[in-house]
């Protein structure tokens, strides 16, 4: 049972969450398209970080810096991930407020169930077709 309240789950989807979509397994121009290098440039800091990420980045194929970018996720987003690969089942308990969930709880889809974790996606999902989608966990529901 998670209380996203009590565990101060923070639901906004920032920059660095960006990092829980990128995988290897990405199509080639995808990764190439997404500007990877520029990206971990950006999100160095300041001048001594940019530096040592631009000596980094030199020589780095789009696979490697994709594969360095996902192993840096947020910490919260990788711990609730654990907990959600775990589970049998999921129950949501919530308000419902004009027919939507709490921001909370609406952060939390977004940022936990990322592409490479909760589902995957065949070409013609890459461009942009909902049958494309494969989901990737597979919750079994009795009755």
């Amino acid at each position: 049972m998670v209380d996203l309240y009590a565990i101060r789950f923070d639901p906004v989807f920032r920059m660095l969450d960006f990092t829980s979509s990128v995988l290897e397994s990405m199509p080639m121009e995808i990764l190439e398209h997404l500007h990877l290098k520029q990206r971990v440039l950006n999100a160095a800091g300041g001048p001594l970080r940019r530096s040592i990420a631009s000596l980094w980045i030199r020589n780095k194929e789009p696979l490697a810096v994709a594969k360095f970018i996902h192993d840096h996720r947020p910490k919260d987003v990788v711990a609730q991930w654990e907990k959600l690969k775990s589970a049998q089942a999921l129950a949501f308990i919530a308000p419902v407020f004009w027919l939507h969930f709490p921001a909370i709880l609406k952060g939390w889809f977004e940022r936990v169930s990322s592409y490479g974790d909760a589902y995957a996606l065949t070409s013609e999902g890459w461009h942009g077709e909902a049958k494309g989608r494969i989901p990737l966990r597979h919750i079994l529901k009795k009755l």
